[in-house]
């Protein structure tokens, strides 16, 4: 369960920037009790084009990119600093997380500077207090009652992270660490339909409940089939935009998939005679292709209880669909408090009917190319039942794009 997340210094965010999952007591609308925290089931985030919320979005996969990857063999840190300021290029990247994995509070980060770990701290709070486990500067280690991994520190490269060696060496609370990141999803915009389809071979989830999903919105999918055929080492594959969403890897080998829809046929008087199959991603509409794509990565943090990102989540999903999704997470059918944070341009959803304040954020950028991130709840005289849809588009909390100036700088001559 992730509390907040917080960084300094990363592509378009040059100052530091704080996201938080932490429900705010007065707005108390979709939330879980966590350890001593009131956390938030779902956050949406808005912003123009080009304002900053990919990037929001690139800061965590880079944080949890560094602690799954930075052990591995020839490891190079990439180099991810604001660029349009002199002043940061000599300033380090800066991350930390706080979390929750079976009940226990973590907190942990690291900076990096010249491709290099110039810092690492891992703090826990098995009963009340925050208590270090490990601290790092540069390449001096300090332990606190923490005995896992010894001698690790020797085998710690300079471009390692010392929570990633201690994971590799078989240390309890590092593995524990690793996994929990392991099963965050982050999810593009293209939501392709393989993803889905390989969380049913793996036994994530289960057709059945996809099919209801799919039977329930309403999409005249009566049933589906898969036929999965291993392609040869021999064989030439050309991934092209049509059947990049389809090919799968599992075990080094690659694999075709070929998804069969079955929809119903009636007769002259409307009755019902047969099914008729679709070829899915020749005949399939866009956004059902999309909504299968989702399917599977839903249904799986919702079993896990772990955390969907999901960039443009409104893409090509009429704007019921996406509100039921998020319903789903909002509701008690949520029972692992799986935590979903999504970015999106659809203001219909954008109703205090559905949100609370705690759980809106904006992302803006101003004209020296620094992205700023904020919630509608530091912005101060909003209320709790205001219209936030038209306020947003009357451009009342910002982080919308300047069409003045679009209109403005148009000519045809």
């Amino acid at each position: 369960m992730l509390i907040d997340f917080s960084f300094y210094n990363f592509k378009s965010f040059a100052e530091r920037t704080e996201f938080s999952m932490v429900a705010d007591d007065k707005e108390a609308k979709s939330y879980f009790n966590a350890e001593k925290f009131k956390l938030l089931k779902t956050a949406a985030i808005y912003g123009p084009n080009a304002g900053g919320k990919s990037n929001l979005f690139k800061a965590f996969k880079f944080y949890i990119y560094l602690i799954l990857n930075s052990a591995n063999f020839g490891f190079e840190i990439p180099d991810e600093k604001f660029k349009l300021n002199k002043k940061y290029i000599d300033e380090p990247m800066i991350f930390e997380g706080r979390f929750i994995i079976d009940k226990i509070y973590y907190r942990y980060g690291f900076s990096i500077k010249d491709r290099k770990i110039e810092s690492e701290w891992l703090y826990y709070r098995p009963k009340g207090r925050e208590a270090r486990i490990f601290e790092r500067d540069w390449q001096e280690f300090k332990r606190g009652k923490f005995s896992e991994g010894k001698g690790v520190e020797e085998k710690t490269k300079a471009n390692t992270l010392f929570l990633s060696s201690l994971a590799q060496w078989n240390s309890k609370t590092a593995i524990k660490i690793v996994e929990f990141f392991q099963k965050i999803n982050f999810i593009s915009t293209d939501f392709p339909v393989v993803i889905t389809l390989d969380l049913m071979e793996k036994g994530v989830v289960n057709k059945d409940e996809i099919l209801n999903m799919l039977k329930n919105a309403d999409m005249g999918i009566n049933d589906f089939r898969n036929e999965r055929i291993e392609i040869r080492t021999d064989e030439k594959v050309a991934l092209t935009p049509q059947n990049i969403g389809i090919i799968s890897v599992n075990n080094e080998k690659l694999y075709s998939n070929k998804l069969i829809t079955y929809h119903p046929v009636f007769d002259e008087k409307n009755n019902y005679i047969e099914n008729i199959e679709f070829d899915f991603l020749k005949e399939e509409s866009d956004g059902t292709k999309k909504y299968f794509g989702i399917l599977g990565p839903v249904l799986a943090t919702l079993k896990n209880g772990s955390i969907l990102f999901i960039d443009e989540l409104d893409t090509r999903i009429h704007p019921l669909l996406l509100r039921t999704i998020i319903e789903l997470f909002n509701s008690e059918k949520n029972e692992k408090n799986a935590q979903l944070i999504f970015t999106t341009h659809n203001t219909l959803i954008l109703n205090p009917e559905l949100f609370s304040r705690d759980q809106i954020w904006f992302v803006s950028k101003d004209k020296y190319g620094k992205s700023e991130l904020y919630s509608l709840l530091e912005i101060k005289g909003v209320r709790k039942n205001a219209n936030f849809e038209k306020d947003y588009l009357k451009g009342k909390y910002g982080a919308i794009p300047y069409l003045k100036k679009i209109l403005k700088g148009f000519d045809l001559k």
